[in-house]
């Protein structure tokens, strides 16, 4: 079998590659780190990915509102009553569902 010796890229120490096409790049050390500071970086992401869903989320039950104050608007200029949320979204036929 053939070995190869490479050197981490983070701390520069030998490693020995028991596989020539090996794409190793750090030793265990190194790679125990990094590893680590992959996962803060992912779960940061997640954060501020999940933080823009609800912020979208909200601009959509904003937008919704917004819809159903028009709508009264032009049903008290007709003489009519308002009517509630419940039955605009029933009338809707869901929350967020595009005409």
């Amino acid at each position: 079998m053939m070995m190869i010796e490479r050197q981490c890229e983070v701390c520069g120490a030998p490693m020995i590659l028991k596989r020539p096409n090996s794409s190793r790049k750090y030793c265990d050390a190194c790679a125990k780190k990094v590893r680590m500071e992959n996962q803060k970086i992912a779960q940061e992401q997640l954060k501020l990915k999940r933080k823009a869903e609800k912020i979208r989320e909200r601009d959509k039950l904003g937008s919704f509102l917004r819809e159903l104050d028009e709508y009264n608007n032009e049903r008290r200029k007709r003489g009519e009553c308002p009517i509630s949320y419940g039955k605009y979204v029933a009338m809707r036929g869901g929350l967020f569902d595009v005409r």
